[in-house]
């Protein structure tokens, strides 16, 4: 090297230093305005135009649909964070569950968890177990969950395909990361 090479390196070093501090945290996943998962699942992408045919809250039109989704597998799980307008209260959440019971469930098809506390976004909030059953196996599992923020409703819908075990807390875990930014 030459004699000039290594204080190059050392003022080269001096500058970007104080950059890596104004930096943000950095692990590779974007920083999301608005309802987001702070730690969604590794392999999933962000999807901000998504739309979910099912959410939560069956007959509300959301006011706005965005997804994690997992690439490059034949059969995709995904998250969709639904806003709707308005509060709702944990009568309305077993409501909805009840509905979604009544229109989806029926033995050997869909079974429904009761509904269940579960604080999202530092707010007490609700959600319940769908399994569907296909030839006798569990074919998926999707974590229904829905809280309100400063008069806005969220509901979050997890979809886990049944190719691997599926993991209740993780999922719960999960939603739990859920923030509005």
């Amino acid at each position: 090297m030459g004699r000039h090479a290594v204080p190059a390196l050392f003022v080269l070093f001096a500058l970007l230093a104080p950059l890596a501090l104004l930096a943000p945290a950095c692990d590779g996943r974007p920083q999301v305005d608005g309802p987001h998962l702070a730690d969604p699942p590794e392999g999933f992408a962000f999807d901000p135009n998504c739309q979910s045919a099912r959410t939560f809250l069956l007959g509300r039109a959301p006011r706005s649909q965005r997804c994690y989704e997992e690439h490059f597998s034949d059969a995709p799980d995904w998250i969709t964070i639904s806003t709707f307008e308005g509060p709702v209260d944990e009568a309305a959440a077993n409501a909805a569950r009840d509905a979604h019971e009544k229109q989806y469930g029926s033995p050997n098809v869909a079974e429904y968890s009761a509904l269940q506390p579960l604080e999202l976004a530092g707010r007490p909030g609700w959600c319940f177990f769908e399994t569907d059953v296909y030839k006798g196996k569990t074919d998926s599992v999707t974590l229904y969950a829905l809280v309100a923020v400063d008069g806005t409703t969220y509901a979050l819908d997890y979809v886990v395909h049944a190719r691997r075990p599926v993991d209740q807390a993780q999922m719960r875990t999960v939603l739990k990361s859920f923030a509005v930014r």
